[in-house]
């Protein structure tokens, strides 16, 4: 396991988390649609329960966006996360954001709350669908 997930180990996350988070640490795009196949946001087709290997769960989404040892790392490029499934609601009411953050073709299950954050650059929820 590469240095950076070792140092992640108490963050408890997925293998799809992990994966994801070498992608954007990296500077890359953690393109779910890429990776798997490209799924349409809109349809329910692909997205059923048991499909693990592209949910982010809101608490990884949270710290990686709060934690700052971890937000730093992500600095430069930004978050940007493309094709992921989110079951849960996701709360960044309040969140600071001094960089970009993609979540591009996404499913989310459940609301996201942006109520009163503030982002200094760009923000996208393109393609993505709510159910």
């Amino acid at each position: 396991m590469s240095e950076s997930l070792n140092s992640t180990d108490k963050y408890h996350w997925s293998e799809a988390e992990k994966w994801a988070w070498e992608e954007i640490i990296a500077g890359r795009k953690a393109n779910f649609n890429k990776k798997y196949k490209t799924l349409d946001p809109k349809k329910e087709e692909g997205w059923d329960s048991t499909t693990n290997d592209r949910t982010i769960s809101a608490k990884f989404l949270s710290e990686i966006l709060t934690d700052q040892q971890l937000s730093a790392k992500a600095y430069k490029k930004g978050v940007r996360i493309i094709g992921a499934y989110f079951k849960e609601t996701l709360d960044l009411k309040y969140t600071k954001l001094d960089y970009q953050l993609w979540l591009d073709d996404c499913r989310f299950m459940e609301s996201l709350n942006l109520d009163l954050m503030k982002i200094d650059d760009w923000f996208s929820l393109e393609g993505s669908h709510f159910e």
